[in-house]
């Protein structure tokens, strides 16, 4: 694991070990404060004990669905108004007829203008866990592969087509295009320094679009734009300090960590400020937050959150409750259970990474789970010509403990798009002889899946 023995005991100082609020190996939910002792202003806590003792937040909820910006992650403030212990909104997610991603393709572009920096340590640990992340594909043992059992209506005759637990990690960039001017007010962060400049989500829109553009990567619902922001620079989703901004002071409601949003009709993102520069964005845990001894721990935990709330509600008309909130709102800073690493606190073991990661909320399970527990499909196919030697056929076998019906998506290793069928035979025909990888997921009736690969030889 990276990082894990560089400037330890400074790194526990500085960014303080998180004690007091938290049982051992189980993190609280969001009814204590969290937060480092050593970053947090007491005029925050101060303000939140006021709060809390007049019943500020009774009247309504955190809106974490506010028109195109989508998972929107409670800050330090913010989260007071959550009392929440099985959900934070009102479950279950309700399908509302629109898309889900069926694979998820995404891209870290780290801004790094002049003036502000990263560090390579922080690129390191975001790239390690979207690569981990990748590594671990169709496996059950994390948070996404609860995704699984949500679907749109895309395949063939409308019928279910699922989520799949695919990551692919395509790459990072570092842009070192200049700030624009700024045009939302500067603030005060929450460690009490101020932020340089301000950018609206528009902005920052535009930034994505001309980093995407200038790399000729794709857009559409399959690819996802990752976008890090550095210490000091504001974000805000409009002009106005009431609009809803990153990290502000503990005066405002619409104190964010993270978001997700679209451009256009397919060009989809999340924004991901600074994180480690505020305990308003951390979990409380008995040791420290930061298992991988770096700042990008934090930032981790809303990747996910924005992550599979893209995989299952990409363009706002996929899955979320009755009160706009999508499988990561539910669970945001809720209970989750925790072990020690020697350097800090992790829920979640990628790869041989660990990782302190949030929850996502299941329907099947009704409740916020860390991973998927159901059984899954187990299968295989055989092949063989039919007609001209260019034309094959397939045929799957599948078995299952829970489930009788399947659904098969081929993708035959010619760059033609996935095949979805109900039925086990499928035919295909190349366009020229070659060897092909032909991948075939299974499907069972709850979304559980397994992926079989065979190299055709086809002549």
């Amino acid at each position: 694991m990276r990082h894990i023995l560089r400037k330890r005991a400074s790194n526990q100082r500085t960014r303080g070990a998180i004690t007091g609020l938290a049982a051992t190996g189980l993190v609280v939910g969001v009814a204590a404060i969290s937060g480092s002792a050593a970053l947090a202003r007491p005029d925050h806590h101060a303000a939140l004990a006021a709060a809390a003792g007049k019943g500020a937040h009774s009247a309504g909820r955190f809106q974490t669905r506010r028109g195109r910006f989508l998972g929107i992650v409670p800050s330090e403030h913010s989260r007071a108004a959550f009392a929440a212990s099985l959900a934070n909104g009102q479950p279950p997610l309700i399908y509302h007829n629109g898309p889900v991603q069926h694979s998820s393709t995404v891209y870290a572009i780290f801004w790094q203008p002049p003036g502000y920096y990263y560090s390579p340590s922080y690129r390191a640990t975001v790239t390690q866990y979207f690569n981990d992340l990748s590594g671990a594909s169709y496996r059950t043992s994390n948070v996404y592969a609860s995704d699984t059992q949500y679907y749109d209506k895309s395949g063939p005759g409308g019928i279910k087509n699922w989520v799949s637990d695919s990551v692919t990690f395509a790459g990072s960039v570092v842009v070192k295009d200049a700030v624009p001017a700024s045009q939302c007010p500067n603030y005060t962060m929450g460690d009490g320094s101020a932020s340089r400049a301000c950018l609206t989500d528009a902005q920052l829109a535009a930034e994505i679009s001309k980093v995407v553009a200038a790399n000729s990567w794709p857009t559409d619902l399959g690819h996802e734009y990752f976008l890090f922001t550095p210490k000091q620079l504001g974000d805000c989703f409009g002009t106005t300090f009431s609009s809803g901004c990153y990290d502000p002071s503990a005066t405002s409601s619409t104190a964010f960590c993270a978001y997700h949003s679209w451009i256009g009709t397919a060009t989809l993102y999340a924004v991901l400020p600074w994180a480690d520069q505020t305990g308003g964005c951390q979990y409380s845990v008995p040791h420290s937050p930061l298992p991988n001894d770096d700042g990008a721990d934090i930032a981790i935990n809303l990747i996910s959150h924005e992550q599979n709330e893209t995989m299952t509600d990409p363009t706002g008309a996929g899955w979320y409750d009755k009160t706009g909130a999508e499988n990561g709102d539910e669970c945001a800073w809720l209970a989750l259970s925790t072990k020690y690493n020697g350097v800090g606190d992790y829920s979640q073991t990628i790869s041989t990474d660990n990782y302190l990661m949030q929850y996502e909320w299941s329907n099947r399970a009704g409740k916020c789970v860390a991973s998927n527990t159901y059984p899954q499909p187990t299968g295989s196919f055989s092949n063989g010509t039919a007609g001209t030697a260019l034309h094959w056929s397939f045929t799957a076998s599948a078995n299952d403990t829970d489930d009788t019906a399947f659904t098969y998506g081929w993708l035959f290793g010619d760059g033609s798009a996935m095949q979805l069928s109900t039925s086990p035979t499928v035919t295909h025909t190349y366009a020229s002889a070659g060897t092909y990888t032909v991948t075939l997921v299974i499907f069972d009736a709850h979304g559980d899946q397994v992926r079989v690969v065979n190299s055709v030889a086809v002549s």
